[in-house]
């Protein structure tokens, strides 16, 4: 049973600066000035563009909001809404800065959250966003054996209509499958994968298709049958993400590179190399945004298929999630969601400046 906790009217925490008593007012303003100047402060990034600015390059990146993340290590944004979920099925819904809502279940959960109607879905917890209430498709969850000898989850994933989830496990003996489950009932419909290598711990499930991470990246139908091999990197991937389109596909090598993908024929048009801990593309295909180790996070233009970098956005250390939605960027880590809008003149993969109606995960 899923515990609910709603708390109305709680405010973000606030910090300010206050002088103390000097006899030479005049200096102090001036040495506070050249400290504003001077600072990068977390709050605010090293860019000009964090204060708001529309800078010379294109970028608008808006001031930082700061969230308690109650322990989740992923989000996703519908409107002003931030929920932050995390892997024992715990999630925290903030309507802006306020804290509206908590859930908690029992369903080990590991992987990114999507929006899928009206509810939030990660691994096996579907959220309804109306109700704050918090189901679980049980059938989905590994069989539990006795000496450590049932599966272990790495990841799962879910399509954008709820349709299917896709499940990566680790077995007994070192082996490791990818499964495709019922969206409705949590049943495994088929194997879509099996090996002796790592299970993958990056999954995207598309429309017709499912891209598994694995040292070779791998696509297949939703009936299992092989469709294409990805040629790029040579290690397991730590992240695949689309568009809202599904027609681009970015694939994340950890500390290597990012690639940036065309789905209509599984090439690799583009690469970016980088110490990558993680890394976002817009709803719409026209951004990514990349996530060094330190937490610095760079920006570059999706232009006609190839990359072209713009700039350092800010540096946050202890983040290790990054998302984009359409007019946010949201950082999670170090126990903090951290928020703030962001747009972007860039042309975009397919060399337009459309925005799709819903850019929401």
């Amino acid at each position: 049973m899923a515990e609910v906790h709603t708390a109305w009217g709680l405010e973000s925490p606030r910090t300010s600066l206050a002088p103390g008593g000097a006899a030479d007012r005049l200096g102090l303003l001036a040495f506070a000035l050249l400290l504003v100047a001077c600072a990068s402060s977390n709050d605010r990034g090293d860019s000009p563009s964090t204060r708001g600015e529309v800078a010379a390059n294109g970028i608008e990146l808006g001031a930082w909001t700061t969230l308690d993340s109650e322990g989740g290590g992923a989000a996703v944004v519908v409107g002003e809404q931030t929920i932050a979920v995390g892997l024992g099925g715990h999630a925290v819904i903030w309507d802006g800065a306020r804290r509206v809502a908590s859930v908690t279940g029992t369903s080990i959960s590991p992987g990114r959250p999507r929006v899928v109607g009206g509810r939030v879905a990660w691994g096996p917890n579907l959220l309804a966003l109306d109700a704050g209430t918090l189901t679980s498709l049980k059938a989905a969850e590994p069989l539990h054996m006795p000496m450590d000898r049932g599966d272990v989850v790495r990841t799962y994933a879910w399509s954008g209509d709820g349709a299917w989830l896709a499940r990566s496990v680790s077995t007994h003996g070192g082996h490791a499958r990818v499964t495709i489950h019922d969206g409705t009932t949590g049943k495994e419909s088929v194997i879509a994968w099996a090996g002796s290598d790592l299970a993958p711990e990056a999954l995207w499930v598309g429309p017709r298709w499912l891209a598994i991470g694995v040292r070779q990246p791998r696509v297949v139908d939703l009936e299992g049958r092989e469709l294409a091999t990805i040629d790029f990197g040579d290690t397991p991937l730590s992240k695949l993400e689309a568009t809202l389109d599904e027609r681009w596909l970015i694939g994340v090598e950890l500390n290597r590179a990012i690639a940036l993908i065309d789905t209509s024929n599984w090439a690799v048009v583009a690469r970016w190399e980088g110490p990558w801990a993680d890394a976002a593309i817009a709803p719409d295909g026209a951004a990514i945004v990349g996530l060094e180790l330190d937490g610095k996070l760079r920006l570059a233009c999706v232009d006609s298929g190839g990359l072209r970098e713009l700039d350092t956005l800010t540096t946050f250390g202890g983040a290790v999630t990054v998302l984009l939605g359409a007019d946010a960027i949201v950082l999670v880590g170090s126990g903090v969601v951290r928020r703030a809008s962001l747009r972007v003149a860039c042309q975009g993969a397919a060399g337009s400046l459309t925005t799709p109606d819903s850019g929401t995960r």
